[in-house]
């Protein structure tokens, strides 16, 4: 990879942010990677030229203005890195981008661009999309979680809202960060999926992280979400979640952060070799009557373990 240092391509002495990159110096470059270097000026149109640009990183910077649609020259373009640039303001995600077919890796939080999420976004054969941090809204479109090249879909702190497509139960997501938005009600979200387990933990047996942190979740928590074997972050806090918390739990070995805090959650916590460790008391605090040795509550001798066998529980 070929990163370029701010004094190997900028023209200092230039005001105008179309004169700032001298692009004839950069034409045979097939890595631009500039994020961190508090660079504050619109991105010229010029950068349309480096046509064997396959990475174009100008994350954590101050630019301003919109993405150039001159970008959309850059055909061998895999990895585009914006996040972070809280002065770029397209209005929307631009829709040039549906003709980057080489495209694998897009990031585009921490900015200012609104709307919708686009059909054609999630009809692109894309490995990670990053949109935390936006104003997005409204629903989620099926096909998104149908592809089998995403591995990666992160959504937090959006206004999304609605209920999840069922084709949820069909994701080959590995990590599915969702955290912050208006995803609500009692029959919303996973219930479709569950319904259909045998489909969606048959292939979701890879997915590591699973994010729906401060929405508004409601009803029990599945017990087919033990079948998650290779999930190491769970984060079901801060909805309203209610019952006991699944004795198949008991099964995720690899489980390293587990956050059910802010529920209504009762009865006996699991345990298991790996639950045993997760003895932080704020993972389960402010749930209803919850007890165990995690958080050094006793159980009654009436309270019993959540049964596995029960027929499946949903949303």
């Amino acid at each position: 990879m070929v990163r370029l240092r701010r004094q190997s391509w900028f023209v200092e002495q230039k005001p105008d942010s179309e004169d700032l990159i001298d692009t004839a110096q950069l034409t045979k470059h097939e890595t631009l990677d500039l994020q961190n270097n508090s660079l504050s000026f619109e991105i010229p149109d010029g950068i349309g030229k480096l046509v064997n640009i396959s990475t174009l990183s100008l994350s954590l910077n101050k630019l301003s203005g919109g993405i150039p649609l001159s970008i959309q020259n850059l055909t061998n373009l895999e990895t585009l890195e914006l996040e972070n640039n809280n002065g770029l303001s397209e209005g929307k995600i631009p829709d040039w981008l549906k003709n980057q077919t080489a495209l694998l890796f897009l990031d585009l939080s921490m900015n200012k661009l609104e709307g919708s999420f686009p059909q054609w976004l999630a009809d692109l054969k894309i490995e990670t999309i990053i949109f935390s941090d936006y104003r997005l809204s409204g629903s989620l479109p099926p096909s998104l979680f149908q592809s089998i090249s995403l591995s990666v879909l992160a959504l937090s702190r959006n206004n999304f809202s609605g209920q999840i497509p069922d084709m949820l139960g069909e994701t080959w997501v590995m990590t599915l960060m969702l955290t912050e938005n208006n995803f609500s009600g009692s029959r919303t979200l996973l219930e479709q999926a569950i319904r259909r387990s045998s489909i969606f933990f048959r292939q979701s047996q890879k997915l590591k992280a699973f994010n729906l942190s401060y929405n508004d979740i409601s009803g029990l928590i599945p017990q087919s979400f033990g079948n998650l074997e290779k999930v190491e972050i769970l984060d079901l806090s801060h909805n309203n979640l209610s019952g006991e918390i699944p004795q198949t739990l008991s099964k995720l070995s690899k489980l390293n952060v587990s956050e059910l805090k802010n529920n209504k959650l009762t009865g006996r916590i699991p345990e298991s070799p790996q639950l045993d460790r997760l003895n932080d008391p704020n993972t389960y605090a402010n749930n209803n009557k919850l007890c165990g040795m995690q958080i050094q509550e006793p159980c009654s001798t009436q309270t019993k373990q959540p049964e596995e066998d029960k027929e499946e529980t949903v949303f």
